[in-house]
This record gives structure tokens, sequence and C-alpha cells, in this order.
């Protein structure tokens, strides 16, 4: 697996945020149907291919620096009304336009989530807690 370190990280990533992903598809893809596998690219065909993959899915696979600022908000977010990891899941299944647990949403998802919790559910959260 070393080899392809680079492609089984994308993959993982990919099948993390609930997107299926068809190895030899890709490959077929990329090469234009001539190979659908990774052992026949050489090494800078691979790379072209990781290249690829990250261009064609930026928004799967998202930016990882605003991803962590967006998720160190949500942790901090989460903290302060006491919510537990289930608890963010339950709620973003139940009442997100997305429908999904929040590890499987993209990083355009994860900032529309946020500004939701911080704009409505954090603001509901401290009006209830002030007048109790």
């Amino acid at each position: 697996m070393g080899k392809y370190k680079a492609y089984f990280a994308i993959e993982a990533k990919l099948h993390k945020r609930g997107h299926p992903v068809d190895r030899a598809m890709l490959v077929e893809l990329f090469t234009d149907g001539e190979h659908e596998s990774l052992s026949k690219l050489d090494s800078d065909r691979y790379k072209a291919f990781i290249e690829w993959l990250n261009n064609n899915f930026k928004e799967q696979l998202g930016d990882p620096a605003l991803e962590k600022m967006q998720r160190k908000a949500l942790h901090y977010l989460k903290h302060e009304m006491k919510w537990t990891k289930e608890m963010i899941d339950a709620w973003c299944i139940k009442y997100s336009p997305f429908h999904k647990v929040f590890d499987k949403h993209t990083t355009t998802e994860i900032n529309k989530l946020l500004a939701i919790i911080e704009n409505k559910v954090y603001p509901n959260y401290m009006k209830k807690l002030l007048n109790d």
C-alpha cells in the first residue's frame, strides 16, 4: 500500500464522507480507457492521477485548513452547549438541510452547518439558559 498511499488516503476520505469510490472506474476514466489498475500507471502518470483526483474532487475532499478551523469552531460551540458527538450527529440528521452525520459533510456543508448553529441554535440555547 505504501506505493499508493496518496491514492488510498483520498479514497478513505471520500468513503468517510459517504462517496463510494470505484478505483478501476477512476483509473479508466483518467487514462481514457487505457488502464483500470493503479499498478499499470508509471510514477509520473500516478502523480498526474493524484493531481487529477484532487482537482476533480475538491468539493468532496475539502480544504484541510478551512475544515480544521471550522471543526475547531464547532468544537467550541459543542463544548459551550455541552453537546456530545452523538448529540451533534443526531441534530445534523434531524435538523440540518443535509440529514447526515457530521463527519460525512463536505467543507462547504460544514460551513453552512456552522452558520446555522452560530446564528440560530446557539442564540436560542443562550436565551433558554438565561431565562431559566
